[in-house]
């Protein structure tokens, strides 16, 4: 269906171009006559590309551009064909795939009825934020950088590619890359006279008040008391698609002398509208800060006496909303235990934000220091390695003191976890966090574990054990929380019979657990390998038990690396060389199917060069020769792989 000439006094509403394809042939009286109006679309999955398109929106000010920032789902389509100059940062998810805010507008770009000058009005540039240890390195800003070009948008500046490998993250490519974004922009729009750049050290006036209301009276049930066994009410922070669950199991499965602690989840949900979930689902849930550790901050920061008071959060500019998640009506103590995250380490824009907030000059220039392209290294040792938190950060400069009103722009937002579904459809729904609870001593001789981990750690579950007769101890309620279930990047071959070689060290074992269980157990399928990583048998060798007695039934053959119990340490890619006629014959006789899952540290890497190795060695081929037939197997969806930070 083509589209219908619109008279220049009828203006089409957004509606209308929801239904229908791009054409700014029939809109030109529609373009935004603003030269130097920079709109800034991001899709992230963790937050990061959310906070690289703020940071980047405020520095355009300073410039007297005026910026935009929205996520691109968020984002209204039918105002596209307006747009004129546009910067797109995406990060990448499961395997090269877009995050969830950009997955409607992506799909909005690949309608076939789009012309293909539909936007050539627009100028753009795209920067990726990844992990090469992926094999679809940036995937989703790459096809985006293609796309638009496709659809007739002109670069104006060359992408980048940031990646989560480099020592300094994706501030190592981001720094260089705005600064060559900025004089690029400012040559094609110079700042118009007189005016002048905004100095560094003026601050922006806060995106959000929070207006206090003493006479306000805030319903105790439709408010956190900030105990850690209530879950949100319905109104409070409860996400589309969301399920109320209660938690039957939490146990420790790794040895309580081992530096790690690994927890088996089990969760009900008796919601009779709930869709259930597919083998190598992932399960999100939004964990909370605890109590003890917000008082702390609440206290660092003067804030105790206030900190109940009810308040209502005013939105001061129109392209910066509020998160839909976040209630107007609240409490200090409810946004520091609900939806900020002062315990987590914090991005290189929270201590550009710091600059504006200390009368100290020595803390200033460290600051300064902090941000410059030559004091990266030091930013990362002083914060990045040691994981400091943004409540350690605060402590360390002690000058600043962040105004409540900046709140929302200083602090980040706690944002989802994601964790692998352990078992299979037919069981109850298990779970095992991803990032395993990692409780370190380092240099800073703390404790070190995530928001997400000891809010974990703190949950009361169905089955714990009753109190002893000794102590008058009442066993407390199990918690409940909302979850979200979200379709995994690993898939199952669709015949039974063909071998699956899974390879998951660490916690990547968990969406292996149930792809193997749902293949034994529901499709009666015994041509199943196991690879697997730890450190010791006997302290860290998840679900042991459980893999011997599979084997012993002939059901699965389990090969594992413990990499400690011997003088020279044995990962799992040394098993895939020692058992290369084995894979050989199930990925290229039988046309087998290999799923890898873990950290994606150097583990995706070793093992796909241990992959090569046996495939040359097995097929007489050249290394190059394997790595044409390894990616050959990936696209043919046989080896897939799905691995985290």
């Amino acid at each position: 269906m083509s589209v219908p000439t619109i008279p220049a006094q009828q203006p089409p509403s957004p509606e209308h171009f929801q239904q229908q394809p791009l054409d700014s042939k029939h809109l030109e009286h529609m373009a935004i006559h603003n030269p130097r109006r920079i709109l800034f679309l991001y899709g992230s999955q963790t937050g990061c590309a959310q906070d690289v398109a703020e940071n980047a929106a405020r520095e355009a000010r300073r410039m007297h551009f005026s910026a935009t920032v929205s996520a691109m789902d968020d984002y209204d389509r039918s105002l596209l064909i307006r747009e004129h100059f546009v910067v797109f940062i995406a990060s990448t998810t499961g395997q090269g795939e877009e995050p969830d805010n950009m997955k409607k507008f992506w799909k909005f770009l690949l309608r076939k009825s789009h012309p293909s000058d539909a936007l050539d009005h627009m100028e753009y540039t795209v920067l990726g934020l990844g992990d090469s240890a992926y094999i679809k390195f940036n995937w989703p800003a790459k096809k985006l950088y293609k796309r638009l070009m496709q659809l007739g948008a002109v670069p104006f500046y060359e992408p980048a590619y940031a990646d989560d490998q480099h020592y300094l993250g994706v501030d190592g490519t981001l720094g260089p890359w705005l600064t060559g974004l900025w004089k690029v922009a400012l040559e094609k729009y110079p700042i118009p006279a007189p005016l002048k750049i905004i100095p560094d050290h003026v601050i922006f006036k806060n995106s959000f008040s929070l207006v206090f209301d003493p006479k306000e009276i805030i319903d105790p049930q439709n408010n956190f008391d900030n105990t850690q066994d209530k879950p949100p009410l319905l109104d409070f922070n409860q996400e589309p698609n969301s399920y109320l669950a209660t938690l039957l199991t939490n146990k420790r499965i790794t040895h309580e002398k081992h530096n790690q602690d690994v927890r088996h989840i089990e969760l009900l949900v008796k919601d009779p509208v709930f869709p259930g979930y597919h083998p190598g689902d992932v399960l999100t849930m939004r964990p909370r800060n605890l109590e003890k550790d917000v008082n702390e901050f609440l206290e660092y920061n003067g804030w105790t006496s206030i900190a109940d008071d009810p308040l209502t959060i005013v939105e001061n500019l129109s392209d910066h909303p509020l998160p839909k998640h976040i209630p107007r009506r609240q409490t200090i103590r409810s946004l520091l235990t609900n939806h900020l995250n002062v315990f987590t380490t914090p991005r290189t824009s929270f201590f550009q934000l710091m600059i504006h907030f200390t009368p100290n000059e020595d803390e200033k220039d460290k600051l300064r220091e902090f941000i410059s392209p030559a004091g990266q290294d030091d930013l990362y040792s002083y914060c990045h390695r040691m994981k400091r938190t943004i409540f350690e950060v605060l402590a360390d400069f002690k000058d600043v003191r962040i105004p409540i009103d900046y709140m929302l722009d200083v602090f980040p937002i706690i944002m989802p976890r994601s964790f692998s579904i352990a078992s299979a459809p037919l069981e109850s729904v298990q779970a095992q966090q991803q990032s395993p609870v990692v409780v370190n001593e380092t240099k800073l001789w703390k404790w070190r574990s995530g928001v997400c981990t000891k809010w974990l750690k703190n949950l009361d579950a169905a089955n714990d054990p009753l109190p002893s007769k000794e102590t008058d101890t009442i066993k407390k309620e199990p918690s409940q929380f909302w979850i979200r279930i979200q379709r995994g990047t690993l898939k199952l071959p669709k015949d039974p019979s063909v071998p699956l070689i899974c390879i998951g060290p660490g916690t990547g074992v968990a969406p292996m657990r149930s792809f193997l269980h749902h293949r034994i157990y529901a499709q009666g399928a015994t041509h199943n390998v196991l690879f697997f990583g730890c450190r010791k048998r006997e302290r860290d060798f998840h679900y042991r038990q459980e893999w011997e007695q599979l084997e012993a039934e002939g059901k699965l053959q389990i090969f594992a690396a413990c990499s400690r119990d011997q003088e020279d340490k044995v990962y799992v890619q040394h098993l895939i060389e020692q058992q290369s006629a084995l894979i050989w014959k199930c990925i290229h006789t039988l046309k087998g199917t290999i799923l890898l899952s873990g950290s994606s540290n150097r583990m995706p890497t070793d093992v796909m060069r241990a992959l090569e190795k046996v495939i040359a060695k097995e097929g007489q081929l050249s290394i190059e020769e394997a790595h044409s037939y390894l990616t050959r197997v990936e696209k043919e969806g046989r080896f897939q792989q799905e691995c985290w930070a």
